[in-house]
C-alpha cells in the first residue's frame, strides 16, 4: 500500500479531500480504492522541516557536504 506523505497537517488534509474518505487515525488518514489506488494508501504528514538548505560554505567541491553521515 503506497504511502504518501505530505509536508504538514494541512496540506494533507487538502491532498485527501481529493480522494475517497477512508478513515483517520492520529497522525494518517487512509485513502480509500480509487483508480489511482486500487488498493487504498495511506496519508502521512510531517511536523517540522523534512529537509534543511546547507550553506554553501559547508559543502566539497563536488557539491556535497562530504562524509557528514556513513552508510554501513
Amino acid at each position: 500500500m503506497p504511502v504518501i506523505l505530505a509536508e504538514k497537517p494541512s496540506q494533507a488534509k487538502a491532498y485527501a479531500e481529493a480522494f475517497p474518505k477512508g478513515g483517520k487515525g492520529e497522525g494518517y488518514i487512509n485513502i480509500g480504492a480509487c483508480e489511482q489506488f486500487p488498493k487504498g494508501a495511506v496519508l502521512t504528514w510531517g511536523v517540522g522541516h523534512l529537509v534543511e538548505l546547507k550553506s554553501r560554505q559547508s559543502m566539497n567541491r563536488h557539491g556535497n557536504a562530504g562524509a557528514s553521515c556513513s552508510f554501513q
